[in-house]
Parts: C-alpha cells; structure tokens; sequence
C-alpha cells in the first residue's frame, strides 16, 4: 500500500473540500426535489380545478340540452301546426301546442323561432329581456339562444342579434366558430323561413366591445341597407373574450299569413 503524501494539513484540507462539496450536491439535490414536489403539487392542483371545471361544464350540459330539446320538438310542432293550418285554409287545427308568437308578438323569455346549421344543428330561438342582461344570461343558461329584443327582427334590414353558449348549459354554439365564408345558417319563424351567408368569419373580441350590436355591425364606412345577422358566443376555456360572426340574408321564404305585411325583406 502507498503511503500517503503531502502533509497532515494539506491531507486535512483536501478532506474539508470533499466534505463541503458533498454537502453541498446534497443541498442542490435538497432544492431540486422540493422544486419537483412543488410543481407536481401545482399539476395536481390545476388537474383537481380543470376537473371541477368539466365537471361542472358536464353537470350543466346535461340539463340544458334536455331542455333545449324540448323546447325545440315543441317550436318545431308549432310551426308544424301553422303550416298545416295555411295549406288546409284554416285559422288552426287541433294542436295541444298555442300557436307560435311572431318575433314582435313573443314576450321576454319566450321562443319565437328556430335557428339552424349543420355546425351546430338546429336550436331554439327566444326573445331576451331588453332591461336585463342577468335575465337573458339566465334564459341562455337554459340552453335556447337568444334574440337581441333591442335589434331587428329575422329578415328586416338591419341587424338580427342572437347569443348563446358555446361551452356549458347546452354548448349550442360549440361548433359555430367553424363557420366559414359562403356558409349558411336558416332562421324559421312563424312568419317564413330565412337563408343567412356568413360574410364574417368569427373574430374576437372583449367582453366591453358592444360594437357588434350596431345596426350596422361591419362598421359606418359599410352599406347599412342590408339584412344582417350577428352570431355572439363566448370563446375558448377560460377566458373572457367572445366569438362574434357576421351574415347576410340571401333568401327569404315568407308565410302566407306575413305576405304583403312589409315586414320581410328579402
């Protein structure tokens, strides 16, 4: 065995150095798996709150689309109902439905109409509540969409405002941000039937901007003479930015009962 060289204090000092290097691997070791525990607890935090929120999402979905559902077969027999009553020239016909409101009949809160695309299918279409944005939030939370009472109504030059959810409570709109240019979305009522194109691909937007509730949604330099429809949904998961869509009716397919009245603008 060699003996060992250089002095008692050098041997002494290199022992220290060994010693104090080891220490401090062990710290950095220390401080790294804290770091980890850390981050791992934070994942497990934002997994626990992403699950409340789809748990959440899913809970309010359910009902809502049952709803929706409903109210849309009960629209759609209405609207059954008054067709057949114009083909056979009579006021009405046995229904255990009341007759459909016309978009200027339909009270706050009340389902004038049908709204479709094969985007997001076919959903029922309701009056809001003028003077009460935290009514009207609640009446979407249903899972209807709702029209703006303040804008035009289906087919009048101008512009037609509808909103509804697109994440939670029913998800109507989920899939109308796919919309594309040339697209086409159909608005029925009781007084015809109106043929909308997208001119406006979905743009985002701040919950401040009101613009898009404008009668002329695409600005002042834009033609105001047209039939315009403005689609609002709310964007992605959490955040706070909206969805908007801009059409433009190409067709309209009025009742027998609103011919002549002046009302629709084709």
């Amino acid at each position: 065995m060699a003996a060992p060289t250089g002095s008692r204090s050098e041997r002494r000092s290199k022992k220290d150095r060994i010693i104090k290097k080891s220490r401090r691997n062990k710290i950095a070791m220390w401080v790294m798996g804290a770091v980890v525990l850390i981050a791992l607890a934070l994942t497990a935090v934002a997994a626990l709150n992403i699950s409340g929120i789809m748990k959440q999402a899913n809970d309010t979905d359910a009902p809502a689309q049952a709803h929706a559902a409903q109210v849309r077969d009960s629209v759609q027999a209405r609207l059954d109902a008054g067709r057949e009553a114009e083909s056979a020239d009579r006021v009405a016909i046995e229904t255990t439905e009341a007759p459909l409101p016309s978009p200027d009949e339909a009270e706050a809160g009340e389902e004038f109409g049908l709204i479709s695309s094969p985007w997001f299918g076919t959903q029922p279409v309701a009056k809001s509540f003028v003077d009460s944005a935290q009514e009207t939030q609640a009446l979407i939370d249903t899972g209807v969409v709702a029209a703006y009472d303040s804008r035009e109504n289906p087919g009048e030059i101008g512009n037609f405002v509808v909103t509804g959810h697109r994440i939670t409570h029913g998800s109507v709109f989920n899939q109308a941000v796919y919309l594309s240019i040339g697209d086409e979305v159909k608005v029925e009522t009781s007084e015809g039937t109106f043929t909308y194109e997208v001119i406006q691909e979905a743009y985002r937007t701040n919950p401040d901007d009101n613009s898009m509730l404008d009668s002329n949604p695409l600005g002042k330099e834009a033609n105001v003479d047209r039939a315009l429809m403005t689609l609002i949904t709310c964007g992605e998961w959490m955040t706070d930015h909206r969805e908007i869509i801009v059409l433009e009716l190409v067709e309209s397919e009025e009742s027998e009962e609103s011919e002549g009245s002046g009302n629709v603008e084709g």
